[in-house]
């Protein structure tokens, strides 16, 4: 398992890759991991891609902890998706919801006053 980020103050975020024989068997398995333990309180749907990590990759949480953007797998960039998670309702999260191809990285920005 490899780490992806945090979630909230008690809650991270880790994940599963598996390599198929073609990339279109390609997935990700990500899993919200105890801080306290170290271990795997529940997995999360699998993604049918792989995702990058590093500096641009990985999964970032809003400052509520139910919200994530990601980028999938690409060639420098990849697609830009969003995801919300109900701690309450543990194994009904919706899947991840695709916004933008070809994006190198992804960020939560504060809302503009107008």
């Amino acid at each position: 398992m490899a780490w992806a980020g945090f979630l909230n103050a008690v809650d991270g975020i880790g994940v599963c890759h598996h390599v198929g024989l073609t990339p279109q068997d390609n997935w990700t398995q990500p899993v919200i991991v105890d801080l306290a333990t170290g271990k795997i309180a529940r997995p999360l749907p699998t993604v049918p891609t792989l995702l990058n990590e590093g500096p641009g990759g990985g999964f970032l949480a809003d400052a509520s902890g139910h919200h994530l953007v990601f980028i999938g797998s690409g060639l420098g960039a990849g697609g830009l998706y969003r995801w919300t998670i109900d701690a309450g309702s543990p194994g009904l999260e919706p899947r991840p919801v695709f916004v933008k191809d070809n994006v190198g990285s992804a960020a939560w920005v504060p809302p503009v006053a107008r």
